[in-house]
């Protein structure tokens, strides 16, 4: 059976809007709403603290009405993106609380976000598909089409029902295996 998706990259697509982005805050920006499937807020409102290099971890806190705090382990190509960011941020930001901070030291605005998705898009021709928040559709769609189940898929990303699951892709004939982040699959510079 097919997998039907909605509001969702190919990887190829992903792969060609992150690397549009030369700016390495709206780049990371990116690369963590697909790369760790995380919502619009979980973005803003990342904190440096957050992000622990050492256990490939970013921890993130309750933040919405049915959000629930989690732990991403992060694959290298994230890892050594959030390293590069990390020694950026300690020369731009460095008395900022957030990863991403807009101004006055509170977290980058939602607006914000989503122009930098909008310039990737307009800068590659790709169709916008949704917004911001495709990026995260197309890592559940990805996985569901490397045959993750349902189950794994939230365990994942956390703050989702099976329901918002099954609109980004239709049930199929699932394999159990070790979850496997689909970024890794991309090219990145």
């Amino acid at each position: 059976m097919t997998t039907k998706l909605t509001s969702s990259y190919n990887y190829r697509e992903i792969e060609t809007l992150i690397n549009s982005i030369e700016n390495p805050k709206h780049r990371l920006v990116l690369m963590v709403a697909y790369g760790c499937g995380l919502t619009l807020n979980e973005i803003r409102l990342l904190k440096v603290e957050d992000v622990d290099l050492k256990r490939k971890q970013v921890f993130i806190n309750k933040c919405g009405r049915s959000s629930n705090e989690k732990i991403i382990h992060l694959e290298p190509v994230i890892t050594n993106a959030f390293k590069s960011y990390i020694k950026y941020w300690n020369q731009t930001y460095k008395k900022q609380v957030y990863l991403f901070p807009g101004r006055n030291n509170k977290p980058y605005c939602k607006r914000a976000i989503q122009k930098i998705f909008e310039k990737a898009c307009k800068i590659t021709d790709i169709d916008s598909k949704g917004g911001i928040h495709s990026l995260r559709c197309s890592f559940v769609a990805h996985l569901r089409r490397e045959g993750y189940t349902l189950k794994q898929v939230k365990d994942l990303i956390g703050n989702i029902s099976y329901k918002t699951i099954n609109t980004y892709s239709v049930k199929t004939k699932m394999k159990t295996k070790t979850i496997k982040n689909p970024i890794s699959k991309l090219t990145l510079r």
